[in-house]
């Protein structure tokens, strides 16, 4: 099987469906695989479900702060993200995204997806 392009990193794709919804996004296990899935996620429009314990107990986090609603909100939103998963993922040795472009979508099942917002 041929290597993907050095650029583009390839990740499964999960499907949820429930008699509502039908979801499919990016689905990431390893920390080095983050920021690629993010660029990824934001330029293909798909949401991304980073799968990794730790991320996602930071993530839950951020999810119940985004619900309230409001400039200020918004703005610890960012301010935690920056240091929750910025500085995790500095830790791990890799880049740190913007995280004023997605939205932490939590799912039936407790675990947060990052949706990039639409445009």
């Amino acid at each position: 099987m041929p290597e993907p392009p050095p650029d583009r990193i390839t990740f499964s794709i999960a499907v949820t469906e429930t008699p509502d919804t039908f979801a499919a996004f990016l689905t990431v296990t390893r920390p080095e695989e983050i920021p690629a899935a993010l660029a990824q996620g934001i330029t293909e429009r798909k949401p991304v479900l980073i799968d990794i314990p730790a991320f996602q107990w930071r993530a839950s986090l951020l999810a119940t702060v985004q619900k309230w609603s409001g400039e200020f909100g918004w703005w610890l939103v960012k301010a935690l993200a920056t240091l929750l998963l910025g500085q995790w993922l500095l830790a791990q040795g890799l880049s740190v995204p913007d995280w004023a472009k997605f939205n932490f979508v939590r799912q039936p099942d407790n675990k947060v997806i990052l949706s990039p917002h639409e445009e």
